[in-house]
């Protein structure tokens, strides 16, 4: 239930953004939608440095270039918690552009 709920609400938070949610098996996977996007790396390495952890596509790819779209996001979190680390994960991604 956990998984649903996030899955839901980050949807929801993420539709205005350049940020597009993927599902892909039982993960959220975050793309960037358009080239001028910072690649994943960089969005890692900005929201880790706030406290935010995700994970990089880079490293789920044997190329890893081919995963500098992608976030993945772990959906299994209590909601309440989740939902404030997605706010304040959109809020940084926004205030670093």
């Amino acid at each position: 239930q956990y998984a649903r709920l996030n899955r839901e609400f980050l949807r929801s938070q993420t539709k205005d953004t350049f940020l597009e949610p993927l599902n892909i098996g039982t993960k959220l996977v975050l793309r960037a939608e358009n080239q001028q996007t910072d690649p994943a790396t960089k969005l890692w390495e900005i929201l880790s440095s706030k406290g935010i952890y995700v994970l990089p596509g880079t490293i789920f790819f044997e190329t890893p270039e081919k995963g500098e779209k992608y976030l993945r996001i772990a959906l299994m979190r209590d909601p309440n918690v989740f939902k404030l680390a997605v706010n304040f994960m959109v809020e940084v991604l926004r205030n670093s552009r």
